[in-house]
């Protein structure tokens, strides 16, 4: 089953982030405790992260299509790219979603998070 719907393979590369505890998921790089990047080539996404403690963790996956490193918003902080975070939790007016909503358990040595929706902020075509 595919973990993300990526509406522009062979575009762009998507950014999968390992949060610790924050207030909120905003998909800020310098918050992160860990970050992947792969090529946008496949519906099918496999990410390892090595070494990761037990614990609470949140995961954001975000399609940056221009290879920036970042998510990018528009002038009032909306995503301009497409992205989804743990538990297909959503932000709401005031920011990304909360811990509590997008927190997920790490109990033992994997963990398969078998779909995220990948929300479509990003443009509909890239052409």
């Amino acid at each position: 089953m595919p973990l993300v719907q990526i509406r522009h393979l062979g575009q762009g590369e998507l950014v999968v982030v390992l949060f610790e505890q924050l207030d909120r998921i905003e998909l800020e790089m310098d918050k992160a405790f860990r970050v992947k990047k792969l090529a946008a080539t496949s519906q099918d996404l496999v990410v390892v992260f090595s070494n990761v403690p037990y614990g609470e963790y949140a995961v954001g996956v975000f399609h940056d299509l221009n290879k920036n490193g970042k998510l990018d918003a528009n002038f009032f902080g909306f995503p301009k790219e497409d992205m989804a975070v743990s538990n297909n939790a959503k932000g709401g007016p005031f920011g990304g979603p909360l811990w509590q909503q997008a927190k997920i358990q790490l109990a033992q040595s994997a963990m398969v998070l078998s779909t995220l929706k990948l929300y479509p902020f990003g443009p509909k075509t890239t052409e």
